[in-house]
């Protein structure tokens, strides 16, 4: 049996050998046609050049001629974050300032006089303000620029009487708003432009 397997292996070596040199042999030369047998007009196309090709070590064949090298690929992931916003947002418009301002004189929780304002900035220019006593006691009320000019005054206005409006004209500054009457009934109020 040792024998025949020898014999077997050596019949399959010598024809693996023999294949490998039926491959090896040349093809015949390609025949040329001499140029009397060629029509009119027709040029002889030459066969493009055989390009070498190499085998990688993962066992694919390419052409290095022909082969591109691929772009990296990225090792982390790309950033998605959006860039921030730099540019500076638009002013919004100023607010229309004013020009009506409530003033109201009550009583302070405990004992005392409190002097209250609707708002403590104002437009320049015409103002309207109203004067409210809320209070159990009378109160007056007088508005005087930073130099402690009087801009306007209201006489006593008695316990809960009927509010009392008056016009003034203020220019842009601070001005004291008082009660002459009770030391403490005071605020500042802000004229600006517009």
């Amino acid at each position: 049996m040792r024998r025949a397997l020898t014999a077997l292996l050596l019949v399959a070596v010598a024809a693996a050998g023999a294949g490998t040199a039926a491959l090896a042999r040349k093809a015949p030369p390609h025949h040329r046609h001499p140029a009397k047998h060629k029509p009119a007009g027709h040029k002889h196309h030459r066969k493009p050049a055989h390009k070498p090709t190499v085998t990688t070590p993962a066992g694919v064949t390419t052409n290095p001629s022909t082969t591109t090298t691929p772009a990296p690929v990225p090792t982390t992931p790309a950033d998605t974050t959006p860039a921030p916003d730099t540019t500076t947002p638009a002013a919004p418009a100023p607010a229309q300032l004013s020009h009506a301002l409530g003033v109201t004189a009550s009583d302070a929780p405990g004992g005392g006089f409190v002097l209250s304002l609707s708002r403590t900035v104002l437009g320049s220019g015409a103002e309207t303000v109203n004067f409210v006593n809320r209070s159990q006691d009378g109160h007056d009320l007088r508005i005087d620029d930073a130099g402690g000019i009087a801009q306007q005054t209201w006489d006593e206005l008695a316990s809960l009487a009927t509010p009392v409006t008056e016009s003034v004209t203020l220019a842009p500054g601070t001005y004291r708003i008082y009660c002459t009457l009770h030391l403490g009934m005071e605020k500042q109020l802000t004229v600006q432009a517009g």
